[in-house]
């Protein structure tokens, strides 16, 4: 297989490849078949740019016609596997008769990230090979199974080192010479267990999905595809029709063209830098060692990058670090980072508390607290610190870029990386280009944060960005449901409901109700210009309620827990201060309409993003939602769901809601303009 640049399954290479098993299996001079790649990965799996496209007649060259022509064949067939086999290439590897490997390989069924399922006989022929738990787990979670484990589980038949080539054609050499059989998973049982066998395994596999999959289809019909092979372990092709059904039934869904959506849209705003070279970054300073900045540090050393962390208390800069350390430490036991990583991490961390220390780095990150003036104070020590040629970037997820770069004699090498909470572990960046930030400067942030295994989006340099900007119009419905009568945790299950993790208000305790309501008596901001949730965030933590981190805030959380609680004196205060406020409460809203006044402000306040180009396109803010905000990616991030609701109808609510509460609700002219025109926001 030859099919640059990772052997996708396209019709360019299924035909040929088609052609050719078929031609092996009637060549009487074969004696064996391999199946080897002459790129390092082995085959990638199905194309995605044909989903959706017809599908091809089972005689045809699809994917399954591959498997099966592999299953008729005469000769023993081993896939040879020095790369990855993803999705619809471990499906063409588990059709062979035997699968040997480099230590490269890899095997993953990753479909479940698409609103997929194995749909060749993956969920047929694997838990006949490795049995139902192994195969469930791989099915539901599509993580990478190392060629270690592979070989352990019976996945993999037999590892060969050396020239992969030359030991394959050994390989074959022996099955001729013992004169192995062929050996379809295909024939029989194999792993399989009896049906009345099995259902501790599918109960616990369901209580998975309900546990971290909530609201999405594919995974419950993976387990019914495996649950099938069960009922059929003496009837493959029975199961192989059954898996073949509900693999459409997932293609057709709208959960499948949303998180296809969203694939596409991650790469795209991946590519969404300068155009220009980005140079690689060799050594990092962060300045802050709290919360941000200890996770950013994180990151540059995760991916081998020495960075030094400046604080200028000591103190600070000690708790900050052993912070660092245990969350290392919490990730390699977990298994999200490698045994010794931890070590190996902290290794690559250095401190400070004079900024002479950072004169080696060619890349610093401001991450200290939403404060101006104390940022451009950072920025202007930074420049007389740093190389000529080093970047300085904030981590702000508010404040003005060009305010910052004013304050040093490089603006063309000022930026913002908008990492988010917690940085180690959230991939979304938002790449902020300053007024003067230079096509090198910026292709350097976009290449770093791909080297941190981040999403980076550009985003003009404006008050908020994209993900804050939006933020502010959810926020402030929210409260104004409050206000008018639908209690918080009425508001926080629609949400629930909806798919997002958890709703405003438990976010809101979780970020700190104390962050916004000092940041305000810092600045002595009046009183009568506080919004009415800062209102309330205000008088809440004047009676020392200030989220999850004290158990105390819009909800109470006995115990050290994170289950909110309801409390009555916070829906007394809400009470008296609705009042105070000149609100006319009524009963609570309906899950519908508290869902639409929450969300239609993101598609509102992202239309007129576009409009003023703060964002480039309304698959970026998709991304921002998704991977920033918690926006479920099955309904494929706020622009993509108000397009399949239709623009029309979402403007039709929007001017409800206008004639309803005020202008406050005034459309953007990108949606008036775009739900005219019919289509997307993106189509000109």
């Amino acid at each position: 297989m030859s099919a640059p640049p990772v052997n996708a399954l396209g019709a360019a290479l299924r035909v040929p490849l088609l052609e050719a098993i078929r031609a092996a299996s009637a060549d009487d001079s074969v004696g064996a078949v391999l199946l080897a790649s002459g790129l390092k990965t082995w085959c990638a799996g199905a194309d995605i740019r044909e989903f959706g496209m017809p599908e091809l007649p089972a005689s045809e060259a699809s994917l399954t016609a591959l498997c099966d022509a592999l299953d008729a064949c005469r000769k023993p067939v081993t896939a040879v596997i020095g790369g990855v086999a993803y999705g619809g290439g471990l499906e063409l590897a588990l059709a062979c008769d035997y699968r040997v490997v480099s230590g490269r390989a890899r095997f993953s069924f990753p479909e479940v990230h698409l609103g997929l399922l194995p749909g060749a006989g993956g969920t047929q022929r694997t838990p006949r090979l490795i049995g139902i738990e192994a195969a469930l787990r791989m099915c539901l979670e599509g993580k990478p199974v190392p060629a270690a484990e592979a070989l352990g589980s019976g996945l993999a038949d037999r590892r060969l080192d050396g020239d992969l080539a030359e030991a394959a054609f050994a390989w074959a050499g022996e099955l001729l010479e013992k004169g192995s059989p062929s050996r379809k998973i295909s024939g029989g049982p194999g792993q399989l267990p009896e049906l009345g066998e099995a259902g501790a395994a599918f109960a616990a596999a369901r209580e998975q999905i309900a546990r971290k999959m909530r609201g999405r289809h594919s995974p419950e019909l993976i387990v019914q595809c495996i649950e099938q092979a069960v009922a059929c372990r003496d009837d493959f092709r029975a199961g192989l029709a059954e898996e073949r059904r509900r693999f459409v039934q997932c293609l057709r869904s709208p959960q499948s063209k949303a998180l296809s959506h969203v694939f596409f849209a991650e790469r795209s705003a991946a590519r969404g830098g300068s155009g220009a070279p980005g140079r690689a970054v060799e050594r990092a300073a962060v300045v802050g060692c709290g919360t941000m900045g200890g996770g950013i540090a994180m990151n540059f050393a995760i991916v081998g990058i020495p960075v030094t962390v400046l604080e200028t208390d000591a103190d600070a800069l000690e708790r900050g670090l052993a912070v660092v350390r245990r969350n290392f430490e919490r990730s390699e036991s977990s298994g999200r980072l490698p045994a010794g990583a931890a070590k190996r991490c902290m290794a690559l961390i250095s401190s400070a508390t004079e900024y002479s220390a950072l004169a080696g780095a060619d890349f610093a990150v401001e991450a200290v607290y939403e404060n101006l003036d104390l940022k451009t104070r950072i920025f202007s020590r930074l420049d007389e610190a740093l190389a000529d040629e080093a970047v300085i970037a904030s981590n702000t997820s508010y404040l003005d870029i060009d305010r910052m770069a004013a304050a040093t004699s490089r603006p063309q090498q000022v930026l913002g990386m908008h990492f988010f909470s917690p940085a180690n572990i959230m991939r979304l960046v938002e790449v902020i280009e300053g007024s003067h930030s230079s096509k090198e400067t910026l292709a350097c942030a976009f290449s770093l944060a791909s080297r941190m295994n981040k999403i980076p989006v550009w985003s003009a340099n404006r008050h908020g960005f994209i993900g804050n900007r939006m933020l502010t119009g959810y926020m402030r419905e929210a409260y104004e449901l409050l206000f008018e009568g639908t209690p918080p945790e009425q508001v926080d299950a629609a949400l629930r409901d909806f798919g997002l993790p958890m709703g405003p208000f438990q976010m809101a305790d979780l970020v700190g109700l104390d962050l916004g309501w000092r940041a305000r008596e810092l600045a002595k901001k009046p009183v009568g210009e506080r919004k009415p949730g800062e209102r309330l965030g205000d008088a809440l933590c004047e009676r020392g309620r200030f989220g999850q981190k004290n158990g105390l805030g819009i909800y109470n959380y006995g115990g050290g827990s994170r289950v909110p609680e309801s409390e009555p004196m916070v829906a007394a205060l809400i009470e008296e201060l609705a009042a105070e406020l000149g609100y006319r409460r009524g009963p609570p809203a309906e899950q519908e309409e508290i869902v639409k006044r929450c969300l239609y402000p993101l598609v509102n306040i992202g239309a007129g993003l576009l409009e003023e180009g703060v964002a480039r396109a309304a698959s970026d803010i998709d991304v921002v939602y998704v991977h920033g905000y918690g926006f479920p990616a099955w309904r494929g991030g706020p622009m993509h769901y108000a397009e399949r609701q239709g623009l029309a109808s979402v403007l039709e609510d929007i001017r409800g809601f206008q004639a309803r509460f005020g202008e406050r609700w005034a459309p953007s002219e990108r949606l008036v303009r775009q739900a005219a025109a019919g289509g997307g926001f993106d189509k000109r």
